[in-house]
């Protein structure tokens, strides 16, 4: 055979290898795109969980500190009716107004449901002096957290 003849078929198998190579690199670098494509993914939905979870998180928190922070404006209203100084007087009413002000800023909702129907989700029967689901009085205010989703931090007691 010439030497030409052998050239040739020595480039041929050579493309044929490359061809062969060029192949196997084409279906890793599939795999690679679809490997990157599922991370970029997981990591799109881990880091909307995590946000969520956060988000979740820090709502608890401030609902928990908010109900001790209710316990403190309760024993203030107590002592506001039971106050005779009418400069005591005004100064528990400024505290509770300032109280009162820090709860809308925070979207909290006063539950003060006179006149009302009765919703057991939001209410608690303390005393019921006759058969109507219509609140009549109200013996401890309730506090709903209204954000994404609606939290009641604590029932109103109520008398029907």
């Amino acid at each position: 055979m010439s030497l030409r003849i052998v050239k040739t078929i020595e480039l041929i198998d050579l493309y044929k290898n490359i061809k062969l190579k060029f192949i196997s690199i084409k279906k890793s670098s599939s795999k690679l795109d679809v490997l990157y494509r599922q991370a970029v993914s997981d990591f799109s939905a881990y880091k909307i969980r995590s946000e969520r979870l956060l988000n979740e998180e820090s709502q608890n928190i401030m609902v928990s500190c908010i109900k001790d922070f209710l316990m403190i404006l309760d024993c203030l209203e107590m002592g506001l009716k039971n106050v005779k100084d009418s400069l005591y007087i005004q100064g528990f009413k400024l505290i509770i107004q300032q109280f009162y002000k820090i709860l809308k800023n925070k979207n909290i909702i006063i539950l003060n449901p006179v006149g009302e129907l009765f919703n057991p989700l939001r209410h608690e029967v303390i005393k019921s002096t006759n058969n109507t689901s219509i609140i009549s009085q109200v013996v401890r205010k309730g506090f709903l957290f209204k954000k994404n989703k609606n939290i009641l931090i604590r029932p109103a007691y109520v008398v029907l």
